[in-house]
């Protein structure tokens, strides 16, 4: 059953008829839905373009949109987010379901979970060849995750596939049938996933459906923090944390082409190696050694590093070759402590400390309705922070992929289907480098080296 809220009184305008008798609505994939008293029917309401008066009592369904559901019943909750449907109403396909919290090991592949069906006006469909793993999906199994989907869900956010055959095309999306894309929406990690169009990007000429699985989260995390928040200069010295890893290696590719000097640092010798060959970064350093930052300071001459990127947790030890006037970004937290900083430091060293929530940037309906219901709010207020900004972001990053500029890196072993435990497990471990990547669907465009 969808979630229910509590109980409002407002006028709604239905398909020109106007009903006075609502009291109770939820929210189903990013949709809000009413139940009228009267007739006990449940309605929706086209979230993208609302109409509200300036009382703010009226909501008005936008004509072509769909303004009546069958009984509630027939509804389930899920990363799907599809109505559900009995035996042969649609076709199975591989997986993986998620009905209670477990462990990455316990995860089991399935040869017949139920096929995603758009419940909205702005999903497609979307045939998945290629998922990113991510951290997050191991702490989201667990749920340790920030953001948990609501039982039955598919793991897995990130993706590379095409627009299935039959994928409904919405009003305005300039995608079709055939088309590949990338995008981030959850069950990548199942054979077809449902998503809103406005969350995918065209792959570009030449890259295949391995390497774009990669990108949704690591290239514009990685371009923002340098470029947005740091505003790398040509001649500083940048110091990249985890630069081995999926955002580190992009981190340092950036840097490079923003003309700065690059100190790449990770935790062996063959990251290190990895740092530096795919990444350019011009000097390395080991941090699990005692004393690494007296290496960097040596290697910067004594200035410190103007600039520190970092997705680890180190923003503390970092200080010590911080340079006057730096700047510290926070990527994230992978060493799974939230620091306390002595801000006297912050303060007689002169330096900003400066976060980075890339997803706070999308639309918050095309955010949340990935993953689980939304407040009444969202529907009101339709954007978090600088909607605009993704797409002007991506536009730079492809135009840098196009000129050669910056390539997506992933892990030599591309992942099997049925092996996502593994996948994780030695991305957990840190056996992994670049981007790891799971192989949903054989396709001679999804065969890739890890060779820049």
């Amino acid at each position: 059953m969808p979630m229910t809220g509590t109980s409002v009184s407002i006028n709604m305008v239905m398909g020109g008829a106007i009903t006075n008798n609502v009291s109770n609505y939820f929210y189903l994939s990013g949709v809000c839905g009413f139940i009228d008293e009267l007739d006990g029917k449940c309605y929706w309401v086209d979230d993208l373009e609302p109409v509200i008066t300036a009382e703010g009592e009226h909501l008005r369904v936008d004509e072509g949109a769909p303004t009546e559901a069958e009984d509630i019943s027939d509804w389930k909750l899920g990363s799907m987010r599809s109505r559900s449907v009995t035996e042969g109403e649609v076709d199975d396909m591989r997986g993986y379901i998620i009905n209670k919290y477990i462990k990455p090991s316990e995860l089991k592949f399935e040869n017949n979970i139920p096929e995603p069906t758009p419940s909205h006006p702005n999903h497609v469909i979307v045939d998945v060849y290629s998922a990113g793993l991510n951290y997050f999906d191991f702490l989201q199994l667990q749920g340790k995750y920030q953001t948990q989907p609501p039982f039955p869900w598919v793991p897995g956010c990130e993706f590379g596939g095409k627009i299935a055959k039959n994928s409904p095309i919405p009003k305005g999306c300039p995608l079709r049938a055939g088309d590949s894309v990338f995008g981030a929406a959850q069950g990548a990690c199942g054979e077809q996933l449902v998503c809103d169009w406005h969350v995918l990007q065209k792959i570009p000429a030449g890259m295949t459906f391995d390497q774009a699985a990669s990108l949704t989260v690591t290239w514009p995390t990685s371009y923002e923090a340098l470029v947005g928040r740091a505003n790398v200069q040509p001649g500083e010295w940048v110091l990249v944390h985890a630069a081995a890893g999926g955002v580190g290696l992009l981190a340092v590719q950036i840097a490079k082409v923003l003309g700065a000097k690059v100190i790449g640092t990770a935790g062996s010798a063959d990251k290190l190696e990895v740092a530096k060959k795919y990444g350019g970064a011009d000097y390395t350093v080991d941090y699990s050694k005692d004393g690494w930052q007296k290496e960097v300071m040596k290697i910067t001459g004594g200035h410190g590093v103007d600039v520190v990127y970092d997705p680890v947790g180190m923003v503390q030890k970092s200080l010590k070759v911080i340079a006057w006037d730096g700047r510290i970004v926070v990527i994230g937290f992978a060493a799974g402590a939230i620091e306390k900083i002595p801000m006297n430091l912050v303060l007689l060293k002169n330096i900003s400390l400066v976060g980075l929530h890339w997803g706070a940037y999308y639309s918050k309906l095309v955010l949340e309705s990935r993953i689980r219901p939304q407040p009444l709010m969202a529907f009101l207020n339709l954007t978090e922070h600088e909607p605009e900004h993704p797409a002007k972001v991506w536009s730079e990053l492809l135009a840098l992929y196009a000129d050669g500029k910056i390539k997506p890196i992933i892990y030599t072993e591309v992942y099997k289907h049925d092996a996502l435990a593994k996948g994780l497990k030695d991305l957990v471990e840190r056996k992994t480098w670049g981007k790891a990547v799971m192989r949903v669907r054989d396709s001679d465009e999804g065969k890739v080296s890890a060779k820049l």
